[in-house]
């Protein structure tokens, strides 16, 4: 997948078309994408300890939405506090685009990192966006989630000569996503939705995509 714009136009290098990893980001094999479920069917067993088992409840699905990329500046260790070590990592800024517009991160936004004992990563992070409308647009994004998988892969994401190396698919990297702006152009885009994301590490770069809930 790529994306691309010309003079603050989007276009879609090709259509969007989520890995076999991304696909079973909410359900254990399942495809998850437009027009799909996201949701695994739970035995019919389970089913009637539920309250109101003869209930049929909307079924969300999840629609590939937009992807970002961002630098980021060498890691600062707060160090062990009462929840873990603490990290700081403020982002170089990067680019945006998806089916609703496009654009840069602008610099400054940060990951407030906390690792637990386990080795994985409790990731909460800001970045503000800015469109390449004339004037921009500024949408504020905030996201939460975990980096998880063996201490061996961990290690070596955390090294960013080393980052490269290591197969997206060895570790879960899932958060969610928050999204406003007061902008009306994008108001009715972003600030009533919901967005579940997978990211990779690239070196000194972090990419994910933000899948809208539907």
């Amino acid at each position: 997948m790529s994306f691309g714009s010309d003079n603050g136009s989007i276009h879609l290098a090709k259509e969007l078309k989520p890995t076999t990893e991304e696909q079973n980001l909410v359900s254990g094999g399942e495809n998850v994408g437009k027009n799909q479920n996201a949701t695994s069917q739970p035995n019919a067993t389970a089913m009637l300890t539920y309250p109101n088992p003869d209930l049929t409840m909307p079924r969300p699905s999840l629609e590939l939405d937009f992807r970002m990329s961002v630098g980021l500046n060498p890691k600062i260790a707060v160090g062990p506090t009462p929840f873990g070590q603490r990290n700081w990592i403020s982002f170089t800024g990067g680019s945006w685009s998806g089916s609703w517009g496009s654009g840069i991160v602008l610099p400054g936004g940060q990951d407030s990192q906390l690792i637990i004992a386990s080795g994985a990563a409790r990731l909460d992070t800001n970045y503000l966006l800015q469109t390449y409308d004339n004037p921009p647009a500024y949408i504020a994004i905030k996201t939460q989630g975990w980096r998880t998988g063996s201490p061996e892969v961990l290690e070596a994401l955390a090294d960013p000569k080393r980052a490269d190396s290591v197969d997206p698919s060895t570790y879960k990297f899932r958060l969610y996503v928050d999204m406003e702006t007061g902008d009306e152009r994008y108001a009715d885009k972003v600030n009533s939705g919901m967005w579940v994301g997978a990211g990779m590490r690239k070196g000194t770069e972090v990419i994910y995509d933000a899948y809208r809930v539907l």
